[in-house]
């Protein structure tokens, strides 16, 4: 799975920065990529899923 997202890097610029991560682990579902980003990443705020392709 590819999930391309974007989060803001810096909170006093509200600076967006677009990324994208291939998800190799089974469990991670289009339902459940959110949490994982957030868990994964959580020194990224207000991420935004942009697109989810599935393999």
């Amino acid at each position: 799975m590819i999930i391309r997202f974007q989060y803001v890097a810096d909170l006093d610029e509200e600076l967006r920065v677009k990324a994208l991560i291939k998800v190799a682990d089974v469990t991670i579902t289009p339902e459940n990529a959110l949490a994982y980003l957030v868990t994964r990443y959580p020194d990224r705020h207000n991420i935004e899923i942009i697109e989810i392709v599935t393999d």
